[in-house]
C-alpha cells in the first residue's frame, strides 16, 4: 500500500504555481514558434508564403516547425516541391473549432 502524505501549502506552491523558465533549446523553440505563429496568423486561406533557409538550416526541420504552428493554429498547408533552400506553401484551409 502506498504512503500518502500531505504536503503543506509552501511545498505545494513551490511545485504547482512556480513557472519553470525556459532554457536552452526550449526556449529558443518557445521563440521560433511564436515567430511561425506570428508568419502564419498574416496568412488567409488561399494565399502563399515563402520560407528561405537560412545556411546550415535543414529543409525537414524548417518544414516541420511550420507544420507544427500551424496544427497549433488549426490551419491546413499544403506544400510546393522547391529548390533546396527554399519551402513554399498554401494555407489550404482554416479548420473551424468545434462548438
Amino acid at each position: 500500500m502506498p504512503n500518502f502524505v500531505k504536503l503543506d501549502l509552501r511545498e505545494t506552491t513551490a511545485l504547482f504555481e512556480k513557472p519553470e523558465p525556459a532554457t536552452g533549446k526550449r526556449a529558443e523553440w518557445a521563440r521560433l514558434r511564436e515567430e511561425y505563429r506570428t508568419y502564419l496568423k498574416s496568412l488567409g486561406e488561399g494565399e502563399s508564403g515563402k520560407l528561405q533557409l537560412g545556411e546550415g538550416e535543414a529543409k525537414s526541420t524548417i518544414r516541420a516547425r511550420l507544420s507544427a504552428a500551424a496544427k497549433e493554429l488549426a490551419l491546413t498547408l499544403e506544400y510546393k516541391r522547391t529548390r533546396e533552400n527554399e519551402i513554399i506553401f498554401r494555407v489550404a484551409k482554416t479548420e473551424k473549432p468545434e462548438a
